[in-house]
């Protein structure tokens, strides 16, 4: 047995309302409804069924309480909004920021008609001022920002232009001190101990970065590490690794010889340096205050720093092919390229010795020899490991400063 749909769809029709015949009752019922209302309501309301006064009266005390809310909108004081922000960050900031200076390199070039000797500003930078003396003002910054300098401009906090002089600087350490007039010096930076610091805490950076159009410019990061190894290179070769703290703190050009700050508002570093590769971001670099003090220190008491020295050159022993080191067992060390002087020879040192050990630490090559020596000061005593040949000494050795070049 099956269906055929087109049997169900030819069958006949019964005959009923259609949608227009229903719409048109409606529209009838509709009328007849509302004029029976119409006609019963006044009646209604006259034999008490149906009560008005109720509705008047709540819809009165509706537009009533309207009214005295406008009234109370209008009359009414306006309140403003006061949000007073007294973070531990804007706190330091404000301690140590009428400290920080910005420097302006002045250097005379040939320029104009006739060759004529023209100053130009060659660069800017920045720098803190850390001790006043009578009317004496004394900044730290760093060395690159004073380098070639015939003349030094610090622009204080207020904007106030003063002259400045050099009162010594140190090439190794990127590290200068300069002196100017104490007369509108508002504050002095306190130093705080940078050998304390840890990875996370905060980190304010302060300087001029692009010039002094952005002086005082603050940036906020964290220490990202500390004890990082920066190589220093002079005339080209790497002689020295210096310690420095690294920051996600902004640092740009100009943020050089600036302030670092922990939270306390103190001094904890001088900024120096960034990675500025394309692709490189948030990698800056600063000189901790604790090792920064003892090179101010001799700055302003020689105007150079008193390094120690051994009086010998090193050359690395992996760089000399085996046929020609004494002693072929050695691997790794500093050979004395030539006959000492100094400490060195005072006790006994000779060309081709091999230093293999410095105060119990391995010296692998010249920069770690280095790196040990400047660590030491003068007239500190250095115990020295060394062979000659296949006999192995150690000696003692009193440091001495290193001697000025005439």
């Amino acid at each position: 047995m099956y269906y055929d749909d087109e049997f169900f769809e030819r069958k006949p029709k019964k005959k009923g309302f259609n949608g227009f015949t229903l719409i048109v009752v409606a529209l009838i019922a509709s009328l007849i409804g509302g004029s029976t209302v119409a006609m019963l309501v006044p009646s209604m309301i006259e034999y008490g069924v149906i009560d008005i006064s109720k509705a008047q009266t709540a819809n009165q005390s509706q537009n009533n309480q309207r009214q005295d809310n406008a009234s109370q909108l209008q009359n009414s004081p306006q309140q403003q909004l006061n949000v007073q922000v007294n973070t531990g960050i804007v706190e330091a900031v404000e301690k140590i920021k009428p400290a920080v200076v910005g420097i302006v390199n002045i250097q005379s070039g040939l320029g104009g008609f006739f060759s004529n000797h023209q100053e130009y500003e060659a660069g800017s930078g920045s720098g803190v001022i850390f001790n006043v003396t009578g009317n004496r003002a004394l900044v730290v910054t760093n060395h690159h920002v004073i380098e070639g300098a015939n003349q030094l401009s610090v622009t204080l906090m207020n904007g106030e232009q003063v002259p400045a002089t050099v009162v010594g600087y140190d090439e190794l350490t990127d590290l200068a001190v300069i002196e100017m007039d104490a007369s509108n010096v508002t504050a002095v930076a306190q130093f705080g101990n940078s050998d304390i610091l840890r990875p996370g805490e905060p980190a304010i950076a302060i300087g001029n970065p692009l010039g002094l159009e952005f002086a005082q410019t603050v940036t906020v990061g964290v220490i990202s590490a500390t004890q990082r190894a920066l190589p220093v290179n002079i005339g080209g070769n790497k002689v020295y690794e210096v310690n420095v703290i690294q920051t996600d703190a902004a640092i740009n050009f100009g943020n050089s010889g600036g302030a670092l700050v922990n939270i306390n508002g103190e001094l904890i570093g001088i900024n120096s340096a960034k990675i500025a590769s394309s692709g490189v971001e948030g990698i800056g670099f600063a000189i901790p205050i604790r090792d920064a003090e003892p090179i101010i220190n001799d700055l302003i008491e020689h105007g150079r720093v008193q390094r120690p020295y051994l009086g010998i050159a090193p050359r690395d022993l992996n760089t000399v092919p085996e046929q020609y080191r004494p002693n072929p067992s050695i691997k790794e060390g500093v050979i004395i390229a030539d006959v000492p002087t100094g400490p060195a020879a005072a006790v006994g040192l000779q060309a081709y010795d091999i230093i293999i050990e410095m105060d119990g630490k391995p010296v692998d090559n010249s920069v770690t020899l280095r790196k040990i020596l400047y660590g030491k000061h003068v007239g500190d005593v250095l115990n020295v490991v060394y062979y000659r040949g296949n006999d192995r000494f150690e000696v003692q050795i009193t440091l001495s400063a290193l001697p000025e070049v005439p």
